[in-house]
């Protein structure tokens, strides 16, 4: 029997493809030398990227008008940008992620076997999608950084130019090295999706367990201990969307940017090979936002579950004390915990669905616009 994906399992297989972002904080009980060790490789690897904006900056600028040539281009910048971006946003929110995964992880260790339960019906909702989204941007990873071994007339894995001459060793060997490098970030990077998806899940399973206990709760002290647990609940939950708010309005920006990009190269006159290869593109995008929106719009509908569950506790048998106390959560549970990022509205499935729409008018305004000048020309 196939063994299954446990809430453990998903936290090591998030810290792996995480691993080249540094995105993920060391434990609390990290020694001096981890934590410097740790900074130092950090630093490094958003200098590497930042190093490679630069030859792609400087290729962008000097194209040859090869429209699917400067599209990749223009997709690579993007992803080269968004490297030191999102490591210097997690960075600057170390201590709270620190804290966040630790309070997962003790929770996951402690859990009750009812809870056990239910995180493991999350794992299994989310595992396949996750997972086949992981294996999609690895394997175009991996074809990336192969092809300058197979293809003729590509010596690197991205489409960088130099002013200068780079046929000669050791100069051709660094800058393999240093692209090669850079792509796996992007891997990494484009996976943090699942970082922000993994905790975000989380919070959404906490307020279901709380919802559960809401419904059994008898006496007093139950509801006391339930009222605290809400509360810790909710600033958990308040400090992930501190966390990650930046984090997702960076991956929605990027995303639209590689969108749009790749739109121009669909809806022109291109060869079939580049359409399909834009379109792989497109539907990346629209997923690395799908798996944050996705548990976004979870979490909002467990949180105002909680309000649904003391409604259907026992509440009318017990006292006014009991029912008074019952009122006030109630009426706090009413309100929906949602990611709110930005200028946009709260990330949720619905916003998702206008995101989507609206992508898709822009493509069909660009659509026009290429068939209007052809038919000038023609």
């Amino acid at each position: 029997m196939a063994s299954k994906v446990t809430p453990k399992t998903a936290i090591a297989f998030t810290k792996v493809i995480i691993a080249l972002s540094f995105t993920w904080p060391l434990s609390k009980s990290a020694s001096k030398f981890q934590v410097i060790r740790f900074k130092i490789l950090r630093s490094l690897l958003c200098v590497n990227a930042v190093i490679l904006i630069v030859p792609v900056s400087y290729t962008l600028y000097h194209n040859d008008y090869d429209l699917p040539k400067i599209t990749k281009i223009w997709c690579l910048l993007g992803a080269f940008i968004q490297i030191p971006l999102e490591i210097t946003q997690c960075a600057l929110q170390y201590d709270r992620l620190q804290y966040l995964i630790s309070e997962m992880e003790h929770n996951f260790e402690y859990a009750k076997p009812y809870e056990e339960m239910l995180y493991q019906q999350y794992v299994d909702r989310c595992a396949m999608f996750y997972a086949s989204s992981t294996a999609a941007v690895f394997l175009g990873a991996f074809i990336a950084g192969i092809t300058p071994l197979i293809a003729a007339n590509q010596i690197f894995p991205t489409d960088a130019k130099y002013p200068f001459d780079v046929e000669r060793e050791p100069v051709k060997t660094i800058i393999f090295l240093h692209q090669f490098v850079a792509v796996w970030q992007c891997f990494s990077i484009v996976c943090h999706c699942s970082f922000v998806g993994l905790l975000i899940w989380f919070a959404a399973a906490r307020f279901e367990i709380l919802s559960q206990q809401f419904r059994t709760v008898t006496d007093i002290y139950g509801i006391t201990v339930c009222v605290r647990q809400h509360v810790k609940l909710l600033r958990y939950a308040q400090e992930v969307i501190i966390a990650f708010r930046s984090v997702i309005l960076s991956i929605i920006i990027v995303c639209t940017w590689v969108i749009v990009a790749s739109g121009l190269t669909i809806v022109s006159q291109s060869t079939l090979t580049d359409k399909v290869q834009f379109m792989i593109l497109c539907i990346a995008g629209l997923m690395e936002v799908y798996a944050c929106a996705w548990p976004a719009d979870h979490l909002i509908v467990a949180s105002t579950n909680v309000a649904q569950a003391i409604y259907e506790s026992l509440w009318y048998n017990q006292d006014k004390a009991f029912q008074k106390n019952l009122c006030f959560i109630l009426l706090r549970s009413q309100t929906p915990t949602t990611i709110s990022v930005s200028f946009l509205p709260a990330l949720s499935l619905q916003y998702y669905a206008s995101y989507v729409s609206t992508v898709f008018s822009y493509l069909m305004t660009l659509r026009m616009i290429f068939v209007v000048d052809s038919g000038v020309k023609n």
